[in-house]
């Protein structure tokens, strides 16, 4: 199967049943969603595509379609969290690594939201390291780009509009925006106008400049000449942002103006707005009016603003502290997990020692109950029942103590991995996903080569109910024995033979695993 790397587009080299790879092309280690089916196939290449090419609103719906029919496909829901932050990976000039640029800021940290906690439940433990690596990154640029928007003025109006075409021309758009800009600023507003704007910010990032002006202005006006020129990529991103925050700010309000198209031809989102025709000869001054109406130039009003602006800069002063103690207190935290993740991992392992005993115990008793039953009438076929049902009961107590103590006792080897993995600086980001990969391949062979708990379960079930009867049977025909001797021994006696081997295999497998983890699994493999 063809899948693309969500970072550079180029085709990836699935191993299968693989969750994690290298892209030949660009470097990356990148985890990969479980493609084993040609729908599930489609279903991500679409959505992969959608986001690449920065589509996040069309993506997310891609990514939801998928949630619905796979509800536990951590992939998807680690798409949704690209998705919300309008993740785009670019080339690191450094490096000319891959690394996570962000495009859609958030007050709500990626920590925070319903998509990550999902990814995190139904990721395996390597997929959680990598979520949670990527997560950091995302967090750390999402609080410098609130961090450095907090220093910012705030805006009146936010003209949202395509610059240049795919000629890299300057647009009609452009220079109706430009119009709407000039007649603004000479009524007192203050107008985001990203050629004006952003001019003395060349060589920076935009993100942070474009997501303060979105969030403070109380206007956004959408200048647009097609219904493609309204859907571009970042006209859309913008839009769709300040209509995010108009359904929790009422006071807000949107302007679509549009020329040579007619109104119906508008994207649906904005259909419901009064907009302006531009070719109208009035339509400028319209808008400046409307304007006018809304904001009010009275003193009192302007005094209004001021005040919401002030509340706005001290909320975002308060915000960036919170931030700041948080970092700092789960910094100090997970430093403290990390340094005591062997400790917390035996306190969180449940023992399987008390369901042992309390399985002998309850086993011994119901085989107690049966033996006080059966003993005035007994024969041989009831002194086999009453040994055979021992067994019997042993098995079926212990299927159900034992994997609800499997269930906690992974779960809590998944956070020590997680604990483990912390503190990225260590080592380069590079070493570190190697690393990952190495464990996940140790991981998987480990799993593969071991007796499970469940198959010992099985193997002593069989045992037990199955291979000892029949085999006692078999022997007291043609030695003419005791029967429930022959039984008893069958039971008893190759247990000293099972277990010792299963003892011997497992901790053979153990070690090839510690010498994978170290890349000296060449003897195995060849």
């Amino acid at each position: 199967m063809v899948f693309n790397c969500k970072m550079c587009g180029a085709n990836l080299e699935i191993v299968k049943n693989m969750r994690i790879c290298k892209c030949s092309y660009c470097g990356s280690y990148q985890t990969i969603p479980d493609i084993s089916t040609e729908n599930r196939l489609n279903l991500f290449k679409k959505a992969h595509r959608l986001r690449f090419d920065c589509e996040f609103d069309k993506a997310a719906d891609a990514y939801r379609e998928i949630t619905d029919i796979f509800p536990e496909e951590s992939e998807a829901y680690w798409g949704l969290c690209l998705c919300r932050y309008g993740i785009e990976y670019v080339d690191d000039p450094k490096t000319g690594k891959k690394i996570p640029t962000c495009h859609r800021t958030d007050f709500e940290r990626i920590y925070n939201i319903p998509e990550y906690s999902k990814a995190l439940k139904y990721a395996d433990e390597i997929m959680y390291t990598i979520y949670t690596r990527e997560a950091e990154k995302i967090d750390d640029i999402q609080q410098h780009i609130i961090s450095v928007s907090a220093q910012e003025k705030p805006f009146d109006i936010f003209i949202c509009y395509k610059e240049t075409d795919e000629n890299g021309k300057r647009t009609e758009d452009s220079f109706i925006a430009h119009d709407l800009y000039s007649a603004l600023t000479r009524e007192g507003y203050k107008v985001f106008y990203a050629a004006v704007t952003l001019k003395d910010k060349l060589g920076t990032e935009f993100e942070p400049y474009i997501f303060s002006a979105i969030n403070s202005s109380q206007a956004m006006i959408c200048v647009g000449t097609s219904n493609d020129n309204f859907n571009a990529v970042w006209v859309r991103n913008e839009w769709s942002r300040f209509l995010d925050l108009m359904k929790e700010d009422k006071s807000r309000f949107i302007i679509p103006c549009y020329k040579n198209m007619p109104v119906s031809q508008l994207p649906q989102e904005l259909q419901g707005f009064q907009a302006q025709d531009m070719e109208k000869y009035d339509a400028q001054t319209n808008i400046v009016k409307s304007i006018s109406e809304i904001f009010s130039v009275a003193s009192d009003t302007k005094e209004q603003l001021k005040s919401l602006f002030a509340q706005y800069e001290m909320q975002m002063k308060s915000q960036l502290n919170k931030i700041h103690r948080y970092e700092q207190e789960k910094h100090a935290q997970l430093v403290n997990e990390k340094l005591n993740a062997e400790n917390l991992y035996k306190q969180e392992y449940q023992s399987y020692s008390t369901p042992l005993v309390l399985s002998i115990f309850g086993a011994t008793v119901i085989s107690s109950v049966l033996t006080g039953i059966l003993t005035e009438f007994a024969d041989d076929d009831s002194l086999i029942l009453i040994s055979v049902s021992w067994f019997i009961a042993l098995g079926l107590i212990l299927a159900f103590l034992i994997p609800p103590k499997y269930k906690a006792n992974k779960e809590a080897k998944k956070r020590l991995f997680k604990r483990l993995a912390y503190d990225e600086n260590a080592v380069d980001y590079e070493s570190a996903m190697k690393n990952l990969v190495q464990r996940e391949e140790a991981v998987r062979k480990y799993q593969k080569e071991k007796i499970s708990a469940e198959a010992v379960l099985g193997i002593l079930f069989m045992h037990f109910v199955i291979f000892a009867p029949f085999a006692g049977i078999l022997t007291t025909n043609i030695f003419n024995t005791d029967q429930f001797i022959s039984i008893s021994l069958w039971e008893i006696v190759p247990l000293f033979a099972i277990i010792p081997f299963i003892f011997r295999h497992n901790k053979k497998a153990k070690q090839r695993y510690s010498d994978r983890l170290e890349g000296k699994d060449n003897d195995y493999d060849t």
